[in-house]
């Protein structure tokens, strides 16, 4: 017998500490790191979507504020042209260095025959053990972009977004 009123319980979200959210700005159209135009979400209209010390960002490389086991999703809104594949990795690095750089990742593809853009969403996620937050960073890059292909970014809506959520402690 499922307790509905126990499954819906805010109390025992006690466990989770950090949970921050980031939005594309604007439009990606280039195979290359997602480095720059990125802000948390809920930045332009005062939501709140951070819960905790929240992700630092530098030059698209993201730092966790806390050791633990994280989950780190890749919401992403794609626009491609007939022919094209679009994709979003998220890459890892244990020593703020190397990068794992094809760790999981989300594809568009838009096989239509003629020349519209086929509008889609997608999504991937990761868990990731993090044990020493000057060294265990993530990142992600935008692959196979054709002309007028992009992954869709904008300040008003939040077509792209990266979530960050610590699932619990080492």
């Amino acid at each position: 017998d499922i307790n509905a009123s126990a499954a819906i319980d805010g109390t025992k979200l006690t466990g989770l500490t950090e949970i921050d959210k980031w939005i594309l700005t604007v439009n990606k159209t280039d195979s290359s790191l997602i480095s720059a135009n990125l802000e948390r979400a809920g930045s332009t209209f005062g939501l709140v979507t951070l819960k905790g010390t929240g992700m630092t960002e530098s030059s698209g490389v993201f730092t966790f504020p806390s050791t633990g086991y994280w989950m780190v999703t890749a919401n992403c809104l794609f626009k491609a042209k007939d022919g094209d594949n679009l994709g979003v990795f998220i890459e890892v690095t244990d020593d703020n260095s190397n990068w794992e750089t094809q760790l999981v990742n989300t594809w568009q593809a838009n096989r239509s025959g003629t020349s519209s853009l086929a509008t889609t969403g997608s999504s991937v996620s990761e868990i990731i053990k993090v044990e020493n937050v000057s060294l265990d960073k993530v990142r992600f890059s935008l692959t196979s972009v054709a002309s007028e292909s992009l992954l869709q970014g904008d300040t008003a809506y939040e077509n792209t977004t990266f979530v960050f959520t610590r699932l619990g402690a080492l």
